[in-house]
């Protein structure tokens, strides 16, 4: 869907039927078929390919292409992340902390709590910005004709914010 510049796709990533019951991580290859042929089919499309701006929001980030699970998540967004028109963010859920990677970055921000960066420092780099919330965190975004503003935050229950965890700006490429 689209609002105002930003071109927004939400998949399903991890949140389906397993075809194997004895996974912890839910995933249908059926599924993943449908969404990639789904994004192919929306690469092509006018409104995505003349969007100012491009998000996806999705579970389960893609965090690497050759390690566990995350690896076809990752291949799930080929369509997209090797387009000449990639997305600019990718936000995503799931790690109950907080992971940053840059655009092309080969290894997470050093803002990035999760201690799965730690683990596995060297990721796959994505053209585009990810963002991985907390389960306890808001990420705000600010829209405007030259420029997407992240902020991370973790507000107390009115909303205020208790802590800024992360701003990151990305500039319009159009």
């Amino acid at each position: 869907f689209t609002y105002g510049d930003v071109f927004f796709i939400v998949l399903d990533t991890g949140n389906d039927q397993s075809d194997n019951p004895k996974d912890i991580f839910f995933s249908s290859k059926e599924l993943l078929a449908e969404q990639l042929e789904f994004l192919k089919k929306v690469e092509k499309s006018d409104a995505y390919r003349n969007a100012k701006y491009r998000i996806i929001f999705q579970h389960i980030p893609p965090l690497s292409a050759k390690m566990g699970f995350y690896k076809q998540f990752h291949d799930l967004l080929k369509p997209l992340t090797d387009s000449v028109t990639p997305p600019d963010a990718i936000l995503c859920g799931h790690m109950h902390a907080y992971i940053r990677l840059d655009a092309n970055s080969k290894s997470y921000h050093e803002k990035s709590r999760s201690a799965h960066c730690k683990r596995s420092p060297i990721t796959t780099p994505l053209p585009c910005l990810m963002l991985v919330n907390t389960n306890s965190s808001v990420t705000e975004c600010k829209v405007s004709p030259d420029k997407l503003e992240f902020t991370v935050f973790t507000p107390d229950k009115d909303g205020k914010i208790l802590e800024v965890i992360d701003t990151v700006t990305v500039k319009a490429s159009k």
